[in-house]
């Protein structure tokens, strides 16, 4: 169905002059409406922001085998999951945030192929959300593949940011210039079932005062985390659990965090270099199972302050 053809505001003229959207959604009370990229017209609203996102997901390009993209022009405010689809690009501007008790992902990538998702400044409405601190989400994942987010700004989300819930393999995901404040993480990707990631970089990836770290893995072979910051986190700064292999860990920072800089409960074949873990309760880096491991020009300083702690530079 389509909807008569409504002039663009300014603002939307100066999007449009930016990027080539195949459809822009934005709120013009009381809808949320969905402009296309092509004709101009206003071919959707709704009064659920949920609906008319998942409209513009749901009508771009049958069979692509390029990435089409959808900007979302807030404030917009998710009442409901929407579903993300192969070969999309997702460009934020403004506000986008949870409604209240939404308890839910924002978006769901299970199964998605070629995705990639960049700018807006997400909040997570965390202080009205209960129950499974895993489930509310900005974006959840499994079993996808060529994945790119990066540039956005995530803040008070009770679960994490980014969650990639395996329980099946993910192949080449990336995340770059990610801000996490009151998040439990930044970015989580945790293996169910034997399920792994392969090929995952994690680069300028910030976590400030987030429930448990920055990066957290489990599951994850031939990685990098590089650049990465956490600060007055609850856990550490980055979590490596069990079944991490081939991974590269550097120049990332950790400072006044709950328990240490950098753990790793079995991080083998990998190399743990020019990170700096200060003022830690726990030690600057905790490593308790691994093998191969090469860890070279790290400063590990004023670590293992906590009262019920006594671990400071580097545990073995």
């Amino acid at each position: 169905m389509s909807f008569e053809v409504e002039v663009s505001s300014q603002e939307e003229e100066e999007i449009r002059q930016i990027i080539a959207y195949k459809y822009l959604v934005f709120f013009d009370d009381p809808y949320y409406k969905v402009r296309n990229g092509d004709s101009l017209a206003i071919d959707y609203k709704s009064k659920s922001a949920k609906e008319a996102i998942q409209h513009a997901f749901d009508h771009l390009t049958p069979g692509r085998t390029w990435k089409e993209t959808i900007v979302l022009k807030g404030p917009i405010f998710f009442e409901d999951t929407v579903a993300l689809k192969d070969y999309s690009r997702l460009i934020a501007l403004g506000l986008l945030k949870m409604a209240d008790g939404l308890n839910k992902p924002m978006f769901d990538g299970t199964g998605v192929k070629h995705f990639e998702a960049c700018g807006g400044d997400w909040d997570g409405n965390r202080d009205t959300m209960s129950g499974d601190s895993d489930v509310p989400n900005a974006f959840k994942f499994d079993a996808c593949k060529n994945i790119y987010i990066h540039d956005m700004s995530f803040r008070n989300f009770y679960g994490h940011a980014i969650f990639v819930d395996m329980y099946s393999d993910c192949e080449n995901l990336k995340f770059r210039d990610l801000d996490g404040y009151r998040c439990k993480n930044t970015v989580c990707i945790w293996g169910h079932e034997g399920a792994v990631a392969y090929k995952v970089g994690c680069k300028g990836l910030r976590g400030i005062e987030n429930t448990q770290c920055t990066v957290a893995f489990l599951g994850v072979i031939n990685f990098k985390i590089l650049g990465c910051l956490g600060v007055q986190n609850g856990h550490e700064a980055i979590k490596l659990e069990s079944m991490c292999y081939r991974g590269r860990i550097i120049g990332n920072a950790g400072y006044e965090n709950r328990y240490a800089g950098l753990f790793t409960g079995a991080c083998n074949h990998s190399v743990i270099k020019g990170n700096v873990f200060m003022d830690n309760k726990c030690s600057g880096i905790d490593i308790w199972g691994g093998y191969y491991t090469i860890i070279e020009g790290n400063v590990c300083q004023r670590n293992g302050y906590g009262e019920e702690f006594t671990k400071n530079g580097i545990s073995l």
